[in-house]
Parts: structure tokens; C-alpha cells; sequence
């Protein structure tokens, strides 16, 4: 397969270069070519399941005790870094070749805007960025991901928050519109209180400010956020408001017969 990295000095390193990594997640092969963008990808980027090969917030240690547990060329894993919350990095098992010995590398990806930076190379997701370096380019001289190391047990730990109030967007701005109960996963915060974010509504991506949300938590109902949510009417209360609505209108309350349920209530 063709190294695509081969324009960028960085990019298909040499074994030498590729060994020298501190202790610090911030060491980076590509770090040289951070400051620039060099291409923005956008080819469909085929990845292994995000499940496969995230393992959220995990110290440097941990991550290379994975990895040489797996003990295979090519393994690879994504965490969010400790020391930089909200930047992510890719810890990799390769070869020295000329030196006949293993080295883990540390890349470190940063968040910007929604994209993912690496190398000089921006991605729309992190599932992309696997993608490309699983199948379209070389991380190091050829080398590709080949190898996802799966967490031993499943992974939930992003922020999420919940909407507070119902928002429109400005017109060319990158915030999202939303409504109030919507519930957004936090990629990035980006200082002076916006936070990027994804809906799991509708999928979109963009800014939101936090006087307009809040964090949801064990101590908030994502439920009892949503608009058609009634939390204290009684079951007569409920019929006479869909009365009222009309033909197709609909609301949940608490479930009189099963404490922590709820009841949907629609008139066809």
C-alpha cells in the first residue's frame, strides 16, 4: 500500500525518530506539524467499532500495560488524556525495525471546532481518523493501525448535559438549534463557557453555551427535561390536556401503578 504520509516530513518517520518518546502524553511524533493543517479528509474512512478500541479516561501506565499484554505489532488503543482533559491520545505498539525492538508511541490528538488534528491532518470524528490509518495511510513508515485492543469492560464516560431551554441558532455560526430535554455529548470545551457538542437527537454537531444546559447526572431525569413531560397532573388532568391539544397530541407523566415508570398518554 502506498504511504500517503510521505509529503510531510513527519508523517512514515524514521525507527529512529519513532523511539524517541518521553513519559509525557504531550511527546509527539508529529507535534512539529501541529501548527499547521495540511489537509482536511473527507473519504468515507471505514473503522472497527468505537466500543473495540476506546477506553476513555486511562493513564499512560495502564494504557501500555494493555497493549503490551496484547503484545502484537500494529495494536493500538484511544484514550482521553489525564493531563490534558478533552484531547485524546493514540497509543500504539510498533517496531523499531534497525533496532529489532518493540516501542509504544504516544500521538497526540487534539480537538478543535468538532475536528480531530493529527499528524496535519484534520478528521470530522475519531472513528475517521482510525479509518484513514487503518486503511488509506501509514502512522509510521509502514506501519498502520491493524490491531484494536478492546477495553475489559465497556466505556460511558463523556460528559453529557441536558438543555435547559429551547435555542435557534444565529444564521453562519457554528452553534446548534435545540429544544429544551435534548441531551448533547460534550467533545470539547472550548473555553469562554462554549462547549462543543453532539445531539443524540439528531446527530449534528456543533457550539452551545453553557448558560443554556447542565450537567446531566444520577441526580437528573433526562425524562422529566423533555417538553411533553408532566410531571405532576393527575391521570384526569392528563385526558383533559389532550382534549384540549387535540387530535395527535400526546404527554408522559409518572406511572400511578409502577414507581420510577412512566405513562404515555396520546389522543388519535
Amino acid at each position: 500500500m502506498a504511504d500517503h504520509n510521505k509529503e510531510s516530513g513527519a508523517h512514515g518517520g524514521s525507527a529512529e525518530e519513532s523511539a524517541n518518546v518521553e513519559a509525557a502524553d504531550d511527546d509527539d511524533p508529529f507535534s512539529e506539524n501541529q501548527e499547521c493543517v495540511e489537509e482536511m479528509v473527507f473519504s468515507a474512512l471505514p473503522a472497527p467499532p468505537e466500543d473495540q478500541w476506546y477506553h476513555g479516561r486511562l493513564e499512560r501506565q495502564t494504557a501500555e500495560d494493555r497493549l503490551r499484554v496484547a503484545g502484537e505489532i500494529g495494536c493500538y488503543l484511544v484514550r482521553e488524556s489525564e493531563s490534558k482533559p478533552g484531547s485524546y491520545v493514540l497509543s500504539y505498539l510498533g517496531r523499531n525495525g534497525l533496532y529489532h525492538f518493540q516501542v509504544i508511541c504516544f500521538f497526540r490528538i487534539t480537538a478543535l471546532c468538532g475536528d480531530f488534528y493529527i499528524g496535519g491532518r484534520a478528521f470530522d470524528t475519531l472513528s475517521d481518523l482510525i479509518g484513514y490509518y487503518t486503511k488509506w495511510s501509514c502512522l509510521l513508515k509502514e506501519e498502520q493501525l491493524q490491531h484494536p485492543i478492546p477495553p475489559p469492560e465497556p466505556v460511558d464516560d463523556r460528559r453529557r448535559v441536558v438543555a435547559l431551554y429551547p435555542f435557534v441558532k444565529m444564521a453562519d455560526t457554528d452553534e446548534l438549534s435545540f429544544e429544551k430535554g435534548d441531551i448533547f455529548i460534550v467533545q470539547n470545551e472550548m473555553g469562554d463557557c462554549w462547549l462543543w457538542v453532539s445531539s443524540q437527537r439528531t446527530g449534528e454537531e456543533g457550539q452551545v453555551h453553557e448558560g443554556l444546559i447542565e450537567d446531566l447526572n444520577g441526580n437528573i431525569d433526562p425524562v422529566e427535561s423533555l417538553p411533553y413531560f408532566h410531571g405532576h397532573i393527575t391521570k384526569d388532568d392528563a385526558v383533559g390536556l389532550l382534549i384540549k391539544s387535540g387530535q395527535d397530541s400526546y404527554l408522559v407523566r409518572p406511572s400511578d401503578n409502577s414507581p420510577g415508570d412512566y405513562s404515555l398518554f396520546f389522543l388519535l
